[in-house]
């Protein structure tokens, strides 16, 4: 198990999946209400924090890299918040740009 933060995240969620959301599903949290952009792109430096050469190619592939958000209105999570997922267009999947990623 890898300790929150690990990956370098700066927020890290549970129940919701990347399978799940589309470019421009908002999400609120607390007072918090955040813009789903894309997949998160893990850089090189993964491969050295994970101590192996293929971390950032396996995680790409897994289609479980993390997501991209904006910030639409500021303010405060609290840890147990609880977390609202409203759909937006839903013409972009990020599995989908997961897919065409890692192929």
């Amino acid at each position: 198990p890898l300790a929150f933060g690990a990956m370098g995240e700066n927020l890290t969620t549970q129940g919701l999946l990347e399978t799940s959301l589309w470019v421009g599903d908002r999400l609120r949290i607390g007072d918090v209400e955040l813009v789903v952009e894309s997949p998160r792109r893990p850089c090189f430096k993964l491969n050295a924090v994970m101590g192996y050469a293929h971390a950032v190619r396996d995680m790409s592939r897994s289609g479980f890299s993390g997501v991209y958000l904006s910030v639409t209105r500021p303010g405060v999570i609290r840890a147990g918040d609880a977390m609202v997922l409203m759909p937006g267009l839903r013409q972009v999947s990020l599995d989908s740009l997961n897919r065409h990623q890692s192929a």
